[in-house]
């Protein structure tokens, strides 16, 4: 997947364009309303922790894990509609593994 990244998650610009792999935290994902800047999150099954419920599941075939409200209803199946805060993301060079 190409996206353009706020350069506020590097720690130094990088020369040129590089394949990176991102970090996201379970919570710095946000259901949205399906659009053109959202991914589909297939949920595996979802883990309730109190205040929090933690969907696991997959997007393109990457596991990933968002965090969302106790309140909303989510199955085992079901696809839901996810937009990543990349402003709070962290890059990291897909070869070397070092932080950029």
């Amino acid at each position: 997947m190409n996206a353009e990244l706020p350069a506020s998650i590097l720690a130094s610009p990088p020369a040129g364009q590089r394949a990176v792999e991102l970090g996201v935290r379970a919570e710095n994902a946000e259901i949205v309303e399906p659009d053109a800047a959202h991914c589909q999150l297939r949920v595996d099954y979802a883990e309730p922790t109190g205040s929090d419920i933690y969907l696991n599941g997959s997007i393109g075939g990457q596991l990933v894990v968002a965090r969302i409200d106790r309140d909303m209803r989510v199955a085992p199946g079901d696809l839901v509609p996810i937009r990543w805060r990349l402003d709070a993301a962290s890059a990291f060079d897909a070869e070397s593994g070092a932080r950029l």
